[in-house]
């Protein structure tokens, strides 16, 4: 009897080990394929595409930046004189057609105004071009000040002795805005002539918000149109079309300002401007986006 149950279990063994290994020779010899669209490794191949788009515009936005500076003997005399400055300055402004609402005011501040001692270290004296004085190197020149390490030396400076108020500066910062962009010529004039507390800080060209948001809008289109038909030709030299839509990555460049005078330009013979030419006109620009798009393919 246990001779015969020692046969059966070696006959289930045997038929077991045959099923096994009839089932990994069957497994073995099957090629699978990839599902249709992907490659070997089982992945949806992408294409990735760049589309971009460029729009030329005219600004229709003309900035002035101007300051009134009034002096006083005290601060409530400099702000009382800032006060008609500004009335004058704005008075002139109105009578070219300007709202009030394109005149606003960027910052208002009063200062003491001290005596020449208080900066008795200035003008600096020159230097070779490359030179450095310190006291291991034997020293400054006379009238030099020095220093233990590799600094510039400049002449000692006292801002404290003999330093004394002699009134008060009220800063009246002013931005004028208008969409009247070809007649910035005349606002300066206006301006220049109201009062001499003026002064023109600068003059630039630029996009209002909501022509900003339409170029955006426009150029978001253009590039899109332009990213899909590089992706469809791509994908049609090499047999396939295109499947959905992986990522989408836009951008965009915004152009800076475009400034028509900027407190500090020099005239030709060297001298610094005190106002910016009469005529003044804006000059066209560029706006430009992009747009990475990732698509799947179809094979």
């Amino acid at each position: 009897m246990a001779e015969n149950t020692s046969l059966l279990i070696v006959g289930i063994l045997i038929v077991v080990l045959l099923t096994a290994g009839l089932t990994y020779y069957i497994t073995k010899g099957t090629v699978t394929q990839p599902p249709p669209g992907t490659n070997q490794t089982g992945e949806t191949p992408t294409i990735t595409v760049r589309g971009e788009a460029t729009k030329t515009f005219t600004p229709d936005l003309l900035t002035l930046g101007i300051s009134l500076e009034s002096f006083g003997n005290d601060t409530a005399s400099s702000q009382a004189q800032s006060s008609k400055d500004t009335a004058a300055f704005k008075s002139a402004l109105l009578a070219t057609g300007l709202n009030s609402s394109e005149i606003q005011t960027s910052s208002y501040y009063t200062y003491p105004v001290y005596n020449n001692s208080c900066y008795d270290c200035y003008p600096y004296k020159a230097m070779p071009i490359g030179e450095v004085y310190t006291a291991k190197s034997g020293g400054a020149p006379a009238g030099y000040a020095t220093d233990a390490v590799a600094t510039p030396m400049m002449p000692p400076c006292n801002y404290e002795s003999n330093c004394t108020i002699i009134g008060y500066s009220t800063v009246h910062s002013i931005l004028v805005k208008t969409s009247r962009t070809s007649e910035g010529g005349k606002f300066v004039e206006a301006a220049v002539n109201a009062t001499n507390a003026t002064k023109i800080d600068y003059v630039y060209f630029s996009i209002k918000d909501e022509t900003r948001v339409k170029v955006e809008s426009d150029l978001e289109a253009d590039a899109a149109a332009s990213a899909k038909a590089k992706a469809e030709n791509i994908a049609s030299g090499i047999g396939a079309s295109l499947g959905k839509i992986v990522s989408i990555n836009p951008d965009y460049y915004y152009p800076y300002p475009i400034y028509a005078y900027q407190k500090g330009d020099t005239s030709g013979g060297g001298g610094v401007v005190a106002t910016p030419p009469t005529e003044i006109f804006p000059t066209d620009t560029t706006m430009s986006a992009s747009i990475v798009v990732v698509y799947e393919l179809k094979q």
